[in-house]
Order: C-alpha cells, then structure tokens, then sequence
C-alpha cells in the first residue's frame, strides 16, 4: 500500500479526488444534524471515510472538506460513541 503524506486536509483530499478523476466522495462519519444513518446512506462510486479522533471527533477542518455526514446508530443507553479502531471497523 503506497504511502503519501500531504499538509493539510484540504490536499490530502485534493489528492484522493485527483486519482479518482473528481469522482470521490468525501463522507464524515460524525454525529451532526446533518448526518443520515449509515444504514440510510446512498453510497455509490468512489467514497473515502473521514473519522475523527476519540475525543472530539472531527476538526472544524475536517467537517469543511466533506461532501456528507453518517452517523453509526447505537442501541442502548449506555455508550453514546464507539472507539475509531471499531467505527473504522463498520
């Protein structure tokens, strides 16, 4: 798997999109009003996950370059978010 660093967001997604010929979605998985279950999600085509880290979940930064917004619906009462090694996992 090739490696690449890029220095900030914004190029790092400049460049995922180059290789996909403008065609790649940038999908934030986040809880926002503005996130659809990831159940109900339409993905089609190139799409590329963008998670946050454990503590504050995505930056201001990373909410910017995103095309649109998941959530992962939990059941329960008690947890109200999932580590990103298991939210990378679904």
């Amino acid at each position: 798997v090739p490696i690449e660093h890029a220095d900030t967001v914004q190029a790092a997604v400049a460049q995922l999109r180059a290789r996909h010929e403008g065609r790649l979605q940038v999908c934030g998985v986040e809880i926002l009003p503005k996130a659809r279950s990831l159940h109900e999600a339409p993905f089609s085509g190139p799409t590329a996950f963008m998670l946050g880290n454990e503590r504050g979940g995505l930056t201001r930064e990373q909410i910017e370059v995103c095309d649109s917004y998941v959530y992962i619906p939990q059941f329960g009462a008690g947890v109200g978010s999932l580590n990103v090694a298991c939210a990378c996992s679904v």
